[in-house]
C-alpha cells in the first residue's frame, strides 16, 4: 500500500489548504477542502467558512427574535448613516465598538461610557449602536435612568420581574442619563443592581451621562454605594467623550419664529 493510500485512511481529507483565519478565534475564514471517497476527490468546501466567532454569534441568535431594540415605547433615532458630523471621532469609537461587538467584549471592552454636555449626540449615539446591533441579530434591551426607575416604582411586579431577567439575559444593555434619577439610596440600589447584574457576569454595557469620570470619581468619595456604583461602571466601561459643540441657538429661535409669523410677513 503506498504511503498516501495509508495516509487517506487514517485522514479522510485529502488537502486541507487555509487561506485566511480569524484574527480573534484562529480559525480558518477561508478553506479548500476535499475528501477522497470511492477513489475520487470531492470538494467539502472552496471558499468562505465560519469560524468559531461565527458559530458562536448564530448560536446567540433566535429565528423567533424580532431584529428590534427593546426599548419600551421608545422611537429609536439614531443612525449611524444619519449622523450629522458632530464628535466625528467619539461616533467612530461608537461604530467600531457595534461593528466589532463580539471580538470587544471577549477582549474585555465590556461596555462604552458616553460622557459630555447635554445635546452632543450621547443618546443618539447609543441608538445607534443598539440598533445596528439588533439589526445583526444581537438582544438589546434600552432604558432611561428614568424609565428604570418607573419599571421599579411601579406596583406590577410582572413588569419589573421582565426587565430584571432582560438585563441580565440580553447581548447589551444600554442605560441612557445615569446621573439624572434622584439622589435617594433606593434609587442608587436599583442603578447599582442592574450594573451589578452586567458587570458581574463581564456582560457589555453602554451608559450615556453629562458626568464626566472625574466627577464620578469624586462622587465614589461620598458613600459605600455610591462608591460601589462608580467604580464598577469606571472599571468595565470604556469612557469616551462627546465634546461641547456650540450650536446656532439663534438661527433656531428664527426658524422658530418664521414658523409663527411666516418668513414673508417678517421680512416686510
Amino acid at each position: 500500500m503506498q504511503l498516501s493510500s495509508a495516509l487517506e485512511k487514517l485522514n479522510p481529507f485529502s488537502k486541507r489548504e487555509v487561506r485566511s483565519t480569524c484574527p480573534v478565534c484562529g480559525e480558518a475564514t477561508d478553506l479548500l477542502l476535499t475528501m477522497v471517497q470511492n477513489g475520487k476527490e470531492r470538494v467539502l468546501c472552496d471558499g468562505p467558512a465560519q469560524c468559531r466567532c461565527d458559530r458562536e454569534k448564530a448560536a446567540r441568535r433566535s429565528p423567533r427574535m424580532p431584529k428590534k431594540v427593546d426599548a419600551l415605547n421608545r422611537s429609536l433615532r439614531g443612525d449611524f448613516a444619519k449622523a450629522d458630523g458632530r464628535n466625528a471621532a467619539a461616533m467612530d469609537v461608537c461604530l467600531r465598538y457595534a461593528k466589532r461587538f463580539a471580538e470587544a467584549s471577549r477582549e474585555q471592552v465590556n461596555g462604552l461610557l458616553l460622557y459630555g454636555d447635554t445635546r452632543q449626540g450621547k443618546t443618539f449615539a447609543a441608538e445607534a449602536v443598539s440598533q445596528a446591533l439588533a439589526a445583526d441579530g444581537w438582544r438589546v434591551t434600552f432604558r432611561s435612568v428614568t424609565e428604570l426607575m418607573q419599571t421599579y416604582d411601579a406596583d406590577g411586579f410582572s413588569e419589573r420581574t421582565y426587565l430584571s431577567k432582560a438585563i441580565k439575559k440580553c447581548d447589551l444593555f444600554v442605560l441612557d442619563d445615569l446621573g439624572a434619577e434622584r439622589n435617594t439610596t433606593y434609587a442608587q440600589e436599583v442603578i447599582f443592581g442592574a450594573i451589578d447584574a452586567r458587570t458581574t457576569s463581564g456582560a457589555p454595557l453602554l451608559i450615556t451621562t453629562n458626568l464626566t469620570p472625574d466627577s464620578m470619581a469624586k462622587r465614589a468619595g461620598t458613600d459605600l454605594m455610591t462608591r460601589r456604583l462608580y467604580g464598577r461602571i469606571l472599571e468595565a466601561c470604556l469612557p469616551v467623550e462627546f465634546e461641547h459643540v456650540r450650536e446656532s441657538t439663534e438661527r433656531d429661535y428664527e426658524a422658530m419664529l418664521d414658523v409663527l409669523y411666516g418668513a414673508s410677513d417678517r421680512e416686510k
